[in-house]
């Protein structure tokens, strides 16, 4: 049985959860405006820099997933908290994954950083370490992790599958075709996307650890 926590209406919970709300519906009316517009240029402008192109693609791509695991159908925070091996013993509402962490790993983490991957396309290793970073955070957990103790689906999943990780792949190809990468790109993707990887990690393990101290 999950243990609720009473909030009062001033609660910063619930402030959290009101911005929650107020980004997730703005990217849910932003995935088709950035669609169309990057399927307009990609049809109307002659020299396309596509690799910029395919970077910018990824955020409507990320707003879409998020709708999914947080609006249609929703309930990523329940099943990560519930039926996932981070799930805490006895089930906590808010742990490992509450209000503030779902603020800071969507609009304020990974939101600026594809953003400024697409901005600055010419310093590669921005845009293809938040591909590394999606890979570890979505793709393997939705398809692979969140299946060991749940089977089949989860909210996240559809999207994951259909348009997160052939993305990915897309993008991936491109710059192993494309002289877009050095090998410091490389070494600095995959350095900096498993520094984030882990420190998120980190800050979960220690949310659990409070949890069963407490």
């Amino acid at each position: 049985m999950i243990q609720n926590q009473n909030e009062t209406p001033d609660a910063p919970g619930l402030t959290y959860k009101k911005l929650n709300t107020a980004w997730q519906v703005t990217g849910a009316l932003l995935f088709p405006i950035l669609f169309t517009l990057l399927l307009i240029l990609y049809f109307t402008t002659p020299n396309l820099q596509m690799f910029s192109w395919l970077l910018w693609l990824g955020l409507p791509i990320i707003m879409i997933h998020e709708f999914e695991e947080y609006v249609a159908p929703g309930g990523f925070k329940n099943f990560f908290n519930t039926k996932t091996l981070l799930a805490p013993t006895p089930l906590k509402e808010d742990v490992p994954l509450n209000e503030p962490y779902i603020l800071f790993m969507n609009p304020i983490l990974i939101w600026p950083w594809v953003t400024l991957g697409a901005l600055f396309y010419t310093v590669p290793w921005i845009g293809i370490s938040a591909i590394f970073f999606q890979l570890g955070i979505n793709n393997i957990q939705h398809i692979g992790l969140f299946q060991i103790r749940h089977k089949g689906y989860n909210p996240g999943l559809f999207t994951t599958m259909f348009l997160m990780m052939p993305y990915c792949t897309l993008i991936l190809w491109y710059v192993l075709v494309n002289p877009v990468m050095t090998t410091t790109d490389w070494i600095l993707s995959f350095v900096v996307s498993a520094g984030v990887i882990l420190t998120l990690l980190s800050i979960t393990m220690t949310r659990l650890k409070h949890t069963s101290q407490g």
